[in-house]
């Protein structure tokens, strides 16, 4: 649609509290594929994908729907889909009690080459509010953290050691 993007986000908040107020599976689905960035041959702004992904989070809890936390999943693991996203997903889904699965999807943000520094720092704080990480992600977080390789950005290096302390490592 030719629509300024706050209406846009404003039109995908209205589905939100339908959905979450009918439990209407299309409006369920539409929120799903908007978050995935599909929308015929038009391309879905980042911010109502982003809007979208918030909002699915809002008709789980109202629904406790086990099959939307799979699709939300899918989507969180799903590299076709924006890191935004996906880092949004991953972290709304740890709040409801997966936080390893969580800091699996985060990490592979924050070592995916597709992925632009930007992506990768956001990925790293995400991974500091989630507080949870096994031995083999605080390796790669302690690994960026210290590294004097040029390629990685000064600001990826401090998210790395701000997520350290998130994940109970102040050391």
């Amino acid at each position: 649609a030719d629509w300024d993007i706050d209406y846009r986000v404003a039109t995908v908040e209205s589905l939100v509290q339908i959905a979450v107020q009918t439990s209407n599976a299309a409006i369920t689905e539409a929120l799903l594929a908007l978050a995935r960035g599909e929308n015929g041959d038009e391309r879905v702004p980042f911010s109502v994908q982003i809007a979208a992904a918030r909002g699915l989070e809002r008709v789980l809890a109202a629904k406790g729907d086990a099959q939307i936390a799979e699709q939300l999943w899918d989507l969180a693991r799903d590299s076709e889909v924006d890191d935004s996203v996906r880092r949004v997903l991953a972290e709304m889904l740890a709040e409801l009690g997966e936080a390893e699965q969580a800091a699996q999807v985060l990490i592979e943000l924050v070592q995916d080459d597709k992925v632009y520094p930007p992506g990768h720092r956001d990925a790293l704080d995400a991974l500091g509010r989630v507080g949870y990480a096994d031995q083999a992600i605080l390796d790669i977080v302690l690994k960026i953290a210290g590294t004097k390789d040029r390629k990685v950005k000064d600001f990826e290096r401090l998210a790395a050691s701000y997520a350290l302390a998130g994940l109970g490592h102040l050391d």
